[in-house]
Formats: C-alpha cells, structure tokens, sequence
C-alpha cells in the first residue's frame, strides 16, 4: 500500500467530460418571463425571472448560478447561439432588453441551483432556457470512475428572445469580472 503526499493527486487529468443535453429529458415548464434580473452574489448570480406587472412583479423563478457556470456554461456554451440571435434582432425593432440589477419585490422565492444550461429559439422572438444541475459528487465519480453523470432537470424558463439575449449580453460584459473572482479556478472559455 503507498501513500500519496499531500495535496498530489493520482488521478491523471481527464478529458473535459462531454454532456448532451438533448439526450436529457426536459426540465418542467416554470412559467413565462418577461424580465430577468441579474444579482450578483459575489460567488453565485441569482437570476430572477419575473413578469413585469403594475405594482409588484411576479416572480416566476429564482435561479442560482455559480459564477464559474455563469462563465463556463451559460456564456460560454451559447457563444454561437448568441452571435446569431443578437445579429437577427438587430434587424428587427425589437432589440435587446437589458436586465436590471434589483427587483422591487419584497418576498423572494427559495432560489434552485442550476449549472448547464440549454438556450433554444424556434426562429422566431421566442426563446426557452433550460437549466439543469449536475452535482460536484457525480462529476467527481464519472471523471475518476468512468460512471455516466446524473444530470439533473431543474427548470425550463419561456421568455422572449431579447430578454435571453439581455442576458447573455450582460453576461459576457461581466465575463472578465466574474473570471478574476476565481483566480486559478477560472474555467476556460
């Protein structure tokens, strides 16, 4: 029996682990969202999916989101998606919402962990974001054990394309930002 010396690792560096999403089955519908608020938590973002309405808006989900999968998954995984749907809108007189910084409700809901993420669009101003979460434990066993990854489906959120895109625009200007928090556990983009 041998031992290892502190802070080696045996395990030989894997092969960044390859996850289909369209092979999982579909998160269950939250509702629809005409706003999205992006709080920053300093290690997570929340985002706060709401319809705008006169009074308080209502929330139809809070999502918490690691800032490493904000970067990595979010952004990192719809740079293509992004690229075209933000070139489609600027051709239409719908453009890009922005998000906003603060919701003005007074009652939060239980935010839920999500970090893949799908982005889809029908060719139209209608978007779907499908968030998924996949657990640190069963990323550790199927990169050392080879065991398949139990995705698990959180929610699908149905919003109007220039929110996603707001989003997503939001997301890489703060890309940077977000990466320098993380110093050597910055992921690649």
């Amino acid at each position: 029996m041998s031992a290892s010396k502190p802070g080696k690792s045996k395990t030989k560096k894997q092969p960044p682990l390859q996850i289909a999403l369209s092979e999982q089955p579909a998160p269950p519908i939250a509702g629809y969202a005409d706003r999205c608020a992006v709080l920053d938590q300093g290690s997570a973002c929340d985002l706060v999916f709401y319809q705008a309405a006169e009074g308080e808006p209502d929330v139809v989900v809070r999502l918490s989101v690691a800032i490493d999968a904000c970067v990595a998954h979010l952004w990192g995984s719809s740079g293509e998606f992004y690229a075209v749907a933000r070139e489609d809108l600027e051709k239409t007189e719908f453009g890009i919402t922005p998000v906003d910084v603060d919701v003005p409700v007074g009652n939060m809901p239980r935010a839920v962990s999500c970090n893949l993420f799908g982005v889809y669009r029908a060719g139209s101003i209608e978007a779907v974001l499908d968030c998924y979460y996949l657990s640190p434990r069963d990323l550790h066993f199927a990169r050392v054990g080879g065991k398949p990854p139990q995705v698990e489906p959180v929610v699908r959120v149905q919003l109007p394309l220039p929110v996603l895109i707001g989003l997503l625009a939001h997301i890489e200007a703060q890309a940077e930002i977000l990466r320098g928090r993380l110093g050597k556990f910055a992921p690649p983009i």
